[in-house]
This record gives C-alpha cells, structure tokens and sequence, in this order.
C-alpha cells in the first residue's frame, strides 16, 4: 500500500469539508505561530537595542539608573 493509498482513505474518511476544516485549523496553527515567532524576535531585538543604549550612556559617564 502506497502513500497514494494512504492519502485516498483519508479523503474518503474526512470527505471534502473535513478536508477544508483541517486545512483552516493548520493555517490558524501555522498564522498563530508565525505570529508569536515574529514577536519574539522583536522583543529580542528591542532588548538588545535597550541593552545597547544603557551601555554607551555608561561609557559617556552619564549613567542614569535603569527604570
């Protein structure tokens, strides 16, 4: 039995809305995803920018205290 097979039964299990339905729950997961990655670079790189700054406004002797 070949990945063709395979694929036909599951069709013919879940039919054509089921097979819409599980298409849009995986693009949802795969939105969702996306999106929490992408916010996790940028509050990494926010961070870093931050962490950039305080350390040339301590080379300047201008340090302040950290809010």
């Amino acid at each position: 039995m070949g990945q063709a097979d395979e694929a036909q039964r599951l069709a013919r299990f879940f039919g054509k809305t089921g097979i819409n339905i599980a298409t849009r729950i995986m693009g949802l997961i795969l939105a969702a995803t996306a999106a929490q990655s992408a916010r996790a670079l940028l509050h990494a790189r926010l961070a870093a920018a931050e962490s950039r700054e305080w350390a040339l406004l301590s080379r300047d002797g201008k340090t302040r205290a950290r809010p």
